[in-house]
């Protein structure tokens, strides 16, 4: 097992200074709204010189710890900014033990899901994306998985639904895992097959994410990347890139990288850009809250932009919290 304090983080990129100029330009951007201003911001930031090296693209694994304690939890981890996996913390909750893909089938086949397009695959245009894909039934989406393909139900909000299904859960010890100034207890869940993926992005929310059932490889890099992410404009509270870290050929990008099996808890800070993909079938449950403090720590650029988001409007994502689909399903 792989444990490392603050010192290990990969996470800094060569200039500080051209990270700053780059925020700058493109906080003018999304502030200008669109027409000339806007255009000449994001050629400015575009020019910016790249400083990556040329070498490969290189992920070390997340921290593990056993028995981590909150204080131990905030000192080494949260507040240095680095993700950790709280190995087997799970292992024994009601929700490890008996979901499966065939228990939700039987139990909540009939429920409708909205699927989203947010795949790599779907960045190759990133102009043309669209989020939202057609809408089937939970029952649909496990036959699917079942017979081998990628499909992936993302952001449901059935343990808001069903509240049965949270108390399969220890949210008590979750909730004493945030900041000391953190508000929000928000579940999302997570069912995909093998193979599916979702590709590079970052939201405000810091995450407690539980795996529940089967592998999930997460690759994890820090805000600093940000210009070399060049996440478009879109005035959103959550922001995509269409870099994939999976990629052989990319150079000078350093991060984290884990393979989550049933009862780990990875806690992935404000921000943070991942990337994840299912080796088998899976189902996870991201416990989402907002502490000040990390939010700040992690990029004040980003947290002002997202504070500013008009597409939908911050408010707008405050109260489709519990189906964060509707967020993405109002965007233009």
């Amino acid at each position: 097992m792989h444990s490392a304090g603050p010192h290990m983080s990969p996470s800094t990129p060569p200039s500080s200074r051209s990270h700053r100029a780059w925020s700058a330009l493109y906080a003018l951007e999304h502030f200008a709204g669109p027409g000339a201003l806007a255009d000449l911001a994001k050629g400015w930031r575009e020019s910016l010189p790249d400083r990556a090296t040329d070498a490969p693209a290189s992920f070390e694994p997340v921290p593990r710890v056993r028995d981590a304690s909150r204080r131990e939890l905030l000192e080494r981890f949260v507040k240095p900014g680095l993700p950790v996996v709280l190995e087997g913390a799970a292992s024994h909750w009601p929700a490890v033990k008996k979901w499966s893909p065939d228990w939700f089938a039987e139990r909540f086949g009939d429920h409708p899901v909205r699927l989203m397009n947010a795949g790599v695959e779907d960045f190759a245009d990133p102009q043309g994306w669209r989020p939202i894909g057609r809408t089937v039934h939970l029952r649909d989406v496990i036959r699917s998985i079942a017979s081998g393909t990628g499909e992936y139900s993302r952001f449901l909000p059935l343990l808001h639904d069903f509240p049965e299904l949270a108390a399969d859960f220890d949210e008590a010890w979750l909730a004493g895992l945030r900041d000391r100034v953190a508000g929000g207890r928000n579940y999302q869940l997570f069912i995909g097959g093998p193979g599916s993926n979702t590709a590079l992005h970052n939201a405000m929310g810091s995450n407690l994410f539980v795996e529940v059932y089967g592998e999930k490889e997460w690759r994890i890099a820090s805000t600093r990347w940000t210009p070399r992410f060049a996440p478009e404009m879109a005035r959103s509270p959550y922001f995509f890139s269409g870099v994939d870290l999976e990629d052989p050929d990319l150079t000078g990008v350093t991060g984290w990288t884990t393979v989550l099996r049933p009862g780990d808890v990875l806690y992935n800070p404000p921000f943070y850009w991942h990337q994840v993909r299912n080796h088998t079938a899976t189902i996870g449950v991201g416990f989402r809250y907002y502490a000040p403090g990390a939010i700040l720590r992690s990029s004040k650029t980003l947290a002002l932009l997202t504070l500013a988001a008009r597409n939908p409007p911050i408010w707008t994502a405050v109260q489709e919290k519990k189906d964060f689909t509707r967020v993405f399903a109002r965007a233009r």
